[in-house]
């Protein structure tokens, strides 16, 4: 499992990529055939990864209330708090550009078949950066959730005081 997300892509390795996929797969015809199906896909992490953070957001919200004001520590936990609340909101910001439309807005009208293929794979690679970016985000903030959580039931059970 690759840990850390890369979001590197250009437009030439997309493009290359989906030559490739089209010569070694007998079901698609065209690279546009498999440009829409990595859109597609791309649309439903995306829209998947949205629904984590929406979870995780709604659960940090809720923790806030857990929080007991008149203690020392309250403004630090509050604190830490809203600050992963700012990294997945940041996240799902990130990732809603991954279910932009492509429509007639983007294209000329006097396109050709070719321009519009080049079209496609630059949003793609934008897209399937984005997503990767999202991506690195949700797991930085996930993997440094685990020690705060551990640290604020220290705190809450006053082994820890700070």
């Amino acid at each position: 499992m690759k840990f850390w997300a890369k979001f590197e892509s250009t437009p030439d390795q997309e493009r290359m990529f989906h030559v490739i996929r089209v010569k070694s797969s007998p079901g698609m015809n065209a690279i546009s055939d498999s440009v829409i199906h990595d859109m597609a896909v791309l649309d439903t992490k995306s829209a998947a990864l949205l629904t984590f953070i929406s979870v995780v957001i709604a659960g940090l919200i809720f923790s806030l209330g857990l929080v007991d004001g008149r203690a020392p520590d309250a403004r630090l936990l509050r604190g830490g708090v809203l600050t992963f609340m700012a990294l997945y909101a940041y996240a799902a910001w990130a990732a809603l550009r991954c279910l932009y439309t492509l429509g007639p807005g983007s294209v000329s009208a006097t396109a050709s078949g070719d321009e519009f293929e080049q079209i496609c794979i630059a949003e793609l690679a934008k897209r399937r950066n984005r997503y990767a970016f999202a991506l690195f985000i949700c797991e930085s903030s996930f993997i440094l959730l685990i020690p705060f959580l551990v640290i604020w039931t220290l705190v809450a059970n006053r082994v820890l005081v700070i």
